[in-house]
């Protein structure tokens, strides 16, 4: 590992006894501490179809970290949705379903936002965005 020169900051080669370029002695030289690596958790939010022919459906986040899968957030508003073997959606030809539906994942980008995550920039649907924030201890 490097040791850095405590009175200039030039970093010094193994063995060496003085600074090279302010010939500050080397007892005086510290090696950095290092930095724990970064740790990050990831959440997606997904479609949840609930309720008597979807009508309470809602979206929710779901999270991945070293802790497990675990739910990040749920939103409290609910929606029309359609179960298929290929994954839950909402329905947004229903009457007033993309409404009710938009109004939903605001409310969930506002829970995530204020709870520290941020987008990753990664998207599969229009309402499946995708999430990291630094682990929590």
């Amino acid at each position: 590992m490097a040791i850095y020169c405590m009175q200039c900051g030039k970093e010094l080669p193994d063995g060496a006894k003085f600074c090279l370029k302010c010939g500050n002695p080397v007892g005086s030289a510290v090696k950095p501490t290092p930095q724990p690596e970064q740790k990050w958790e990831y959440c997606e939010i997904v479609c949840k179809v609930g309720g008597f022919s979807g009508l309470k459906s809602y979206f929710m986040a779901q999270a991945t970290g070293s802790h497990g899968v675990y739910i990040a957030a749920r939103s409290t508003k609910t929606f029309y949705g359609i179960d298929d073997t290929g994954g839950d959606y909402p329905d947004t030809q229903a009457w007033g379903g993309e409404k009710k539906a938009k109004e939903a994942l605001d409310e969930m980008i506002s829970l995530l936002s204020a709870d520290g995550w941020a987008l990753t920039g990664d998207k599969g649907s229009w309402w499946q965005y995708k999430y990291r924030r630094r682990e929590r201890s």
